[in-house]
């Protein structure tokens, strides 16, 4: 179902109720009541409009998730479930601040009552061997850097057709890279969604023109790097962190057994073959850092996990890929691409991706598979903010449009660089999941004007604050809008946030 809905929230004896929002996906501190305040006890909510009616499924709402921020504002995630099941990507969130006043309220706020419309009459078992049907495989003849294969399996409900479905999420690196998720209904066996995720660096299905800018790059490089030792050899291990850095080396080869951790008799690591992941384990590093020092993430999943980068995938492959689970870099072809772990936008661009996977959760299609890449680009800017390019280091002649996007000036790299531009296409992969590579060139552009108002610095935080507490897995363009002028309202108060609405109306989105 496409409608979204009203809300009710418990959470350690509290009781939220919320009026439906007919069309808007927020509702700000200014449409609220003043006089409104939490209660520890069971507590009926006049915070909405009069004209907004509560609804009786609202106590089908359930609190996955309480954050208090550094603002000490805490931060409601409650899911839509019926008989115990969860829909997928229908989600609200709540904001209250420490006087117990709730400050914004946004998410799928015009969802209608979800009735399960099927039973459960298939196996698990059953499921998993269609999911791979569907795609065209067998479990057997795929392998996955990270040893699982399938990553999840859990029963939801799909909330466009309000049925059953064992959702399998399978990810694999041989016999090329792949990320789907398959939804299997519950009662049949149909398949009712498939989708291969796996975010990457360049899509080759976008249109192709040359321009030479400049030479290739000297590739001798020092970076300082922290290693560990073992049997007098040197392994590429970063300990320094609650998360492990670890970088492996596939050889060139599809037998993942080849995919060693990179050692070296001496702990320079000088020889040339050892450049990619020389700079993929310096660069995961420095994203690391960054996430950690800047805005207070420990690693990439906010608790402390491991990052692993492969590089010197299969044979001249132009493309980086975040898998769901690993990070994974092709060596390039030589004649137009170097290694893509050589470029730290690429790197940060690829890593974000999986901040994104562990917040937002941005759904990879249509507009919010748009802004899952217009963040990673964004990001990819702010922690290598050396020009408004992304990508353009692993072009060996020159800049080819596939693989580089300008922060700047989208237009010039095949990219909609406003609404006027926009292109609506189908969800199939042909047209990349609704044109999402092209598309994220709007909210691209609205993040350069944001720098250029408001300055870098306040930037990255405003927008970080927006992934990693507004928005939600369904998000649009508008919610990005709001969500990043409520970060800013947080932060930094009206003026900033009304200069997020102007960086915002100037490609079209107001």
């Amino acid at each position: 179902m496409y409608k979204r809905l009203i809300f009710v929230v418990f959470a350690a004896g509290l009781l939220l109720n919320f009026n439906t929002i007919v069309k808007a996906d927020s509702v700000g501190e200014e449409d609220l009541h003043d006089d409104v305040h939490l209660k520890k006890d069971a507590v009926v909510l006049k915070a909405l409009p009069n004209k907004y009616k509560v609804r009786d499924f609202c106590k089908k709402f359930k609190v996955i998730k309480t954050e208090k921020d550094s603002l000490e504002i805490t931060h409601y995630t409650l899911e839509l479930q019926n008989q115990g099941y969860s829909t997928d990507n229908e989600e609200i969130k709540v904001h209250v601040s420490s006087d117990n006043k709730i400050i914004y309220i946004n998410g799928d706020l015009q969802q209608g009552e979800i009735e399960i419309s099927n039973e459960i009459k298939i196996t698990e078992k059953t499921a998993i061997e269609k999911a791979f049907e569907a795609i065209g495989r067998s479990q057997d003849n795929v392998i996955s850097y990270s040893g699982n294969v399938i990553k999840q399996k859990e029963i939801l409900i799909n909330s466009r057709t309000n049925r059953l479905v064992y959702q399998v999420e399978i990810i694999f690196s041989e016999p090329e890279v792949a990320n789907w998720i398959i939804q299997i209904d519950a009662e049949t066996g149909a398949v009712l969604k498939k989708q291969n995720i796996l975010s990457n660096a360049c899509v080759e299905k976008m249109p192709r023109n040359f321009k030479v800018i400049n030479k290739d790059k000297n590739r001798s490089i020092n970076r300082p790097l922290h290693v560990e030792k073992k049997d007098n050899l040197f392994y590429l291990i970063d300990t320094t962190h609650q998360g492990t850095i670890k970088t492996f080396n596939l050889d060139h080869q599809l037998d993942p057994s080849f995919g060693k951790l990179v050692c070296s008799t001496t702990n320079t690591f000088a020889a040339l073959e050892y450049s990619s992941a020389v700079d993929a384990h310096y660069y995961a590093g420095e994203v690391y850092d960054y996430y950690k020092n800047i805005h207070q993430l420990e690693s990439l999943d906010g608790r402390g996990g491991d990052i692993n980068s492969f590089v010197n995938y299969g044979v001249d492959c132009n493309n980086a890929y975040w898998d769901g689970e690993v990070i994974i870099f092709g060596d390039g072809d030589k004649k137009n691409y170097k290694p893509f772990s050589g470029a730290k936008d690429i790197v940060a661009h690829e890593l974000t991706h999986a901040v994104i996977q562990y917040s937002a959760k941005l759904d990879y299609q249509g507009q919010s598979g748009a802004l899952n890449e217009s963040f990673a680009d964004i990001f990819g800017y702010f922690i290598a903010p050396n020009n408004w390019l992304i990508g353009e280091d692993v072009c060996v002649r020159g800049v080819k449009d596939e693989m580089v996007r300008s922060i700047k000036e989208p237009d010039k790299y095949n990219q909609a660089a406003h609404m006027d531009e926009y292109a609506s296409l189908s969800i199939t992969e042909d047209d990349d999941w609704g044109g999402i590579h092209y598309n994220s060139g709007i909210p691209n552009k609205a993040a350069y004007n944001t720098i250029v108002k408001i300055g870098s610095e306040k930037a990255e935080r405003v927008y970080f604050r927006a992934l990693y507490y507004y928005l939600t897995s369904q998000s649009q363009f508008i919610d990005a809008k709001n969500a990043l002028q409520q970060s800013a309202k947080d932060l930094y108060g009206e003026e900033v946030a009304e200069k997020i609405a102007e960086a915002w109306l100037g490609v079209g989105i107001s």
